[in-house]
């Protein structure tokens, strides 16, 4: 085909832009100009390039010069992949088959999302002096090389132009542009329009387009910005070389022997030089096939995890007394680990040294909750002035037994209110009126509490040192304690009494809230599944992940009636703000999170429709929060109700759109349903089958049947350390039951799956066990 020149582009966007800019989302839009009023234009070696304003959006107009193979369709397929897996490292975009006129022909153009930020090699100007940022560089582009490897996905043309960056305070976010040469799963076997610059590129490169393409010059990239934090004068010796490399040029990859860069990175730490010789060895290899990704080569020193590397630069910002950076640097760990105690110890260190004594003592305290012996931190607050350390009373002390009595005494409170509140607001007959509230055992329970705290400040201190006296002493404070402990029995019996009957009006008023139009969110209502044998999997030669058919006995546990829905979630998010949209650790998704909704709100009339763009993380985090964890696989396959093994789906062997969400067209716009709109299985369990995707507990292991436990089985680790530790958790987890865009076979009881943990879209969501 041959293509309009640069000039003839430039002429009809700068001159005719009403007329020549046939894309309805481009109409009226104003082509930016520079000083002297002159038409910016961005060039590359396959497209031209045109920023356009229609207020308030800004657009980048890339027009073709050169043929790229089938643009429309490698760029619909790229599209759809994208945002299907979300990545936060590209800008939205569409092809348009006609959307430019030039000299009378109608021509395709992408329409893309303004990215803003600067090009490598001017980043690095710019930050040349500042080491720590273009470390922080240096580890983003690390994460985001191995998002896109978990997703499959390459770019192709890794290089200056292509590669925007942008520093928000000690942050750099990243942006890749250009998606010529771009990879997705539904291109494999295609070539690629262009080899890259040959700056980044191994030698033997060619046309190949493959997901390892880019394993080559991610080292390069990393490499050099590492090397340029502990050496910024590298910059200005091999600079000049090139006009879009950065320390490496093509001669260096030929000859990596007798190369100068090599030679001086010799010079610099071990981490440096092995990532140095690793690329060395690359050069030699004789086809990309042969490379590695960089999380796979990268060294110990390189590979500590993120919080970790955030409390180090904070520990160095202290030492040099730049205190408001290291407490940036303490936050940000924290936010990647709430449980790391160290950070939290450091953090209180740092208030305290610059007179903030009430950070310091709730720094302090926040790492006494997470670890009660954590001497660091009983120290510090010893160390604060006014901030005498109280002694921690035994479990069966009457302190705490007279704790446990208050806590139970204000969560019965709570139930009774919120049994009051949903019996008034939607009264049902035959409901029994609540009890009246516990004003005399509030009163003696207080008085006991007064009694035991004066005793136990006597013995403290020592007032009475008569043997006979402490003997009495001792068995009086006995006698109490079993006292409290039966009021402790009799309030928790009291408790579960409460808890039946808010489960009972719950599951009434549910009947009305199930109305898709219904204002009122679904409840958390759970069903028991009662302990016995059932018969797991297939012998299906199709599906050999799901075979050997084998017996399972599982315990009793109760599971949600429905799937989690967006208004439950929401209640999670506003009392945990660390899981908020905006707040949410990195390492815990994939950039997609929450991605339909507005802020921290989801969209309008989906309150009872399943949350959706969750991540393995974010479910165990919501059901740790609710009391709860994601059910095993074996637990949610029982829970299905399937009676008999020859059966594709719990009622029969043939399934219709009456029965189950399932089979709708892939679109922007998640097809999800409310929650409860289908029939029930025999359990009375919803949603079991479609709608969403459900998260389950386990690592997915594809041969996990050979070898599965008869008895509650789980793949991975043991269910306590998962949960205990599931924040550190890596790999892909089990998904079940299949989605409203899934077909009918993948919506089969047994069809099972694995996704990368922090995996986010619209299909897959979870529900919860006890």
């Amino acid at each position: 085909m041959l293509w309009p020149s640069p000039a003839d582009y430039a002429q009809a966007v700068k001159d005719f832009p009403h007329v020549c800019l046939l894309d309805p989302r481009l109409k009226g839009g104003k082509p930016h100009r520079g000083t002297n009023n002159v038409l910016l234009v961005y060039s590359g070696g396959f497209s031209t390039v045109f920023r356009i304003e229609v207020t308030p959006t800004i657009y980048a107009l890339r027009c073709w010069i050169k043929d790229v193979g089938d643009a429309k369709k490698r760029y619909e397929a790229i599209s759809d992949y994208l945002k299907q897996v979300g990545l936060p490292y590209f800008v939205d975009f569409e092809y348009v088959p006609d959307g430019i006129l030039i000299n009378g022909k109608r021509y395709p153009i992408t329409r893309m999302e303004w990215a803003e930020g600067e090009t490598l090699r001017d980043f690095i100007e710019q930050n040349l002096q500042d080491a720590n940022i273009l470390k922080t560089a240096a580890q983003e582009f690390r994460q985001m090389f191995e998002r896109l490897h978990a997703h499959h996905i390459a770019h192709g043309d890794l290089q200056d132009g292509n590669i925007l960056l942008k520093r928000n305070g000690n942050q750099v976010e990243i942006k890749l542009i250009d998606y010529d040469s771009l990879y997705v799963p539904a291109l494999r076997g295609q070539s690629s329009p262009t080899p890259g610059l040959p700056e980044y590129q191994h030698p033997t490169r060619g046309a190949q387009l493959d997901e390892n393409v880019d394993y080559f010059s991610e080292l390069v990239i990393y490499l050099s910005f590492l090397s340029l934090s502990e050496n910024p004068s590298l910059w200005a010796q091999f600079k000049g070389r090139s006009e879009r490399g950065l320390l490496f040029s093509k001669a260096d990859f030929e000859n990596p022997t007798h190369s100068d860069v090599f030679h001086e990175l010799e010079k610099l730490s071990t981490d440096v030089q092995q990532l140095a010789s690793t690329l060395k060895n690359f050069c030699a290899k004789t086809s990309i096939d042969q490379l590695s990704p960089l999380e796979d080569i990268l060294p110990k020193s390189s590979t500590i995890p993120p919080e970790k590397q955030y409390y180090n630069l904070g520990m160095t910002y202290r030492k040099s007394q730049q205190y408001p950076q290291a407490i940036a640097e303490f936050q940000k760990a924290i936010g990647l680990n709430p449980d790391f105690k160290e950070a939290y110890h450091a953090l209180g260190l740092t208030y305290l040294q610059i007179g903030k004594l009430n950070e310091a003592r709730k720094a302090a305290d926040a790492a006494l909750v997470i670890d009660p012996t954590y001497s660091p931190a009983r120290q510090l607050l010893e160390a604060m002035p006014q901030s005498p350390v109280r002694p921690v009373p035994p479990p069966d002390s009457p302190v705490n037994l007279h704790s446990q009595i208050q806590k139970l005494q204000d969560e019965n409170t709570d139930l009774r209110k919120q049994l009051d509140e949903e019996r008034h607001r939607r009264p049902k007959p035959g409901l029994t009126p609540p009890n009246p509230p516990l004003h005399v055992w509030q009163w003696i329970a207080s008085g006991f509490l007064s009694v035991a705290l004066v005793v136990c400040f006597m013995v403290l201190i020592g007032v009475r040192n008569d043997a006979d006296y402490q003997l009495a002493e001792v068995r009086r404070l006995e006698h109490q304690v079993q006292g409290l402990q039966t009021e402790v029995q009799r309030l928790q019996n009291e408790k579960a009494a409460l808890q039946r009957q808010l489960d009972a009006t719950l599951r009434q008023l549910n009947n009305a809230r199930r109305n898709p139009n219904s204002s009122l969110p679904i409840l958390p209502i759970m069903v028991r599944i009662p302990a016995g044998e059932f018969r797991m999997g297939s012998n299906s030669r199709s599906y050999s992940v799901e075979s050997p058919l084998h017996s399972v006995v599982i315990d009793t546990f109760s599971i949600d009636k429905y799937e989690v829905t967006n208004a439950q979630y929401k209640m999670f998010v506003d009392a945990n703000p660390e899981w908020r949209k905006d707040r949410i650790p990195q390492k815990y998704h994939d950039g997609g999170y929450l991605k339909h909704w507005i802020g921290n709100t989801y969209p309008s009339g989906k309150g009872n429709h399943p949350v959706i763009y969750v991540s393995w993380y974010a479910a165990m985090a919501y059901a740790r929060w609710s009391g709860k964890r994601l059910p095993t696989e074996a637990e949610w396959e029982k829970a299905t109700g399937r009676q008999q093994v020859n059966l594709q789906y719990p009622w029969g062997n043939s399934i219709n759109p009456s029965r189950a969400n399932y089979g709708k067209p892939w679109g922007i716009t998640p097809q999800t349903t409310a929650v409860g709109q289908y029939p029930a299985n025999r359990y009375g369990l919803y949603d079991m089958i479609g709608n969403v995707s459900e998260w389950c507990l386990d690592a997915y292991d594809p041969v996990f049947y050979g070898r599965s436990p008869r008895r509650n089985p789980v793949a991975g680790s043991p269910i306590s350390s998962i949960v205990a530790n599931f924040r550190n958790m890596t790999g892909r987890r089990v998904l079940r039951g299949g989605s409203w865009y899934n077909t009918a076979k993948n919506v089969r009881v047994t069809n099972r799956h694995g996704k990368n943990s922090a995996l986010t879209t619209s299909y897959i969501g979870f529900r919860c066990v006890r």
